[in-house]
């Protein structure tokens, strides 16, 4: 898909919040592991989640990932994985404790 005259801004959004929804599917589980297959998914995961957010602002490859993810609204995917894994260590703390 070039650059110009792609699909809208919304659009964009929308099909960029089901492949975020792919990629972090159990990220909270392995996300603080240092396991070889680990990393490899890391590795796998950032252009993804890089390239998706430059389809939803139509910016350039040059651009760097911090400075699309600020311009799509969305979270470095780093960010997003800490964020999940403390929710899901918050919430599975609570269940035992209840």
């Amino acid at each position: 898909m070039p650059n110009l005259g792609g699909l809208k801004q919304k659009r964009s959004a929308l099909l960029t919040s089901v492949i975020t929804s792919l990629l972090t599917y159990g990220i909270s589980v392995w996300a603080d592991t240092q396991a070889a297959g680990v990393q490899e998914s890391r590795r796998r995961i950032v252009p993804v989640y890089r390239r998706s957010a430059l389809k939803v602002t139509s910016a350039f490859r040059t651009v760097s990932e911090d400075s699309v993810c600020v311009i799509a609204g969305m979270l470095p995917i780093a960010v997003l994985a800490g964020e999940l894994q403390a929710l899901y260590w918050h919430k599975k703390n609570d269940y035992v404790v209840s």
